[in-house]
């Protein structure tokens, strides 16, 4: 079955999981062909999964030069659960992966809150980051104080959250959705002029939370706000995509941010906030430009 909006995995794709103990683990999906090659490490943001990277597999030319490997992070899509999550432990779940399917290194891609978890782990495990791809990297820096100062608040609602779901108050099932059908529907709509509703979809959290569990959703929230991790210990090539239509304050933070790593450099892409859904090919050539060079 070809890979399309409604059936975002590809034919060629391999399921595999990470297992965390009892009733957990972490879910991904692997494309490789018998041969060792250079592996790019697909990471979803906040509230979603690993479909965000379904319409980058379906196209890239990477598949014919490079392993492609992709996953729900734990608490997500179907690596669910109601534990306590942390960038340290995304980052951990994934350094297992490399480990169990032994690639020494990686080139690390992330989308939005993705971007900052490729940061935390090229912090953590240098060894194993080649290079990094950030896609419109939220930074705690570049939001209001007081949206910054609302993490303590976040974290504190998730702790209560998850002793009500240990005593068995939480829903049994989420639904799984494709991101890459929802970015099409998105087009449609800016298509026909409706801008205004396509903002509202994608930056309403009632729109995310029936398919989040609610710990770990005010839990991804926390994790943004956090300092960003960058400085000039990340020493690998990273190349950065930002869309042109952002807030100029905050773009200028996000800028003076990455300029502290040495050898990153930022594209600047036509799009108004979202670059997955408004400029995919854009955001697929300049990845792959990257990795090829």
């Amino acid at each position: 079955m070809a890979m399309d909006p409604q059936h975002p995995f590809h034919p060629d794709e391999k399921e595999a999981r990470l297992k965390l103990g009892a009733h957990r683990q972490v879910v991904y999906r692997i494309l490789r062909s018998g041969e060792r090659r250079p592996l790019l490490v697909m990471l979803h943001g906040m509230g979603s999964n690993m479909t965000r990277w379904s319409e980058f597999v379906a196209h890239t030319r990477l598949k014919q030069s490079h392993d492609l490997l992709r996953l729900d992070l734990r608490g997500h899509g179907l690596s669910v659960c109601r534990c306590e999550v942390t960038m340290e432990r995304w980052a951990w779940d994934l350094k297992q992966i490399l480990d169990e399917k032994g690639y020494e290194r990686a080139i690390i891609a992330g989308h939005s809150m993705g971007a900052l978890l490729a940061l935390h782990f090229a912090r953590l495990y240098p060894a194993q980051t080649a290079s990094l791809v950030l896609v419109e990297p939220s930074f705690a820096e570049a939001m209001s104080r007081a949206r910054r100062w609302l993490r303590p608040v976040f974290r504190s609602v998730a702790g209560l959250i998850r002793v009500v779901n240990a005593v068995g108050l939480h829903r049994r099932h989420y639904r799984y959705r494709s991101l890459w059908q929802w970015d099409e529907e998105a087009r449609a709509m800016i298509r026909a002029g409706q801008r205004d509703k396509v903002i509202a979809r994608y930056a309403s959290p009632w729109v995310d939370l029936p398919y989040n569990p609610l710990s770990v959703y005010f839990q991804d929230a926390a994790e943004i706000l956090r300092p960003a991790p960058v400085s000039s210990d990340i020493s690998q090539p990273v190349l950065t995509l930002l869309s042109a239509g952002g807030e100029p304050a905050h773009q200028q933070i996000t800028r003076d941010l990455l300029g502290q790593m040495p050898q990153c450099q930022i594209r600047e892409i036509d799009a108004s906030h979202w670059l997955m859904t408004e400029a995919p090919d854009a955001v697929r050539e300049a990845i792959e430009d990257f990795c090829q060079s």
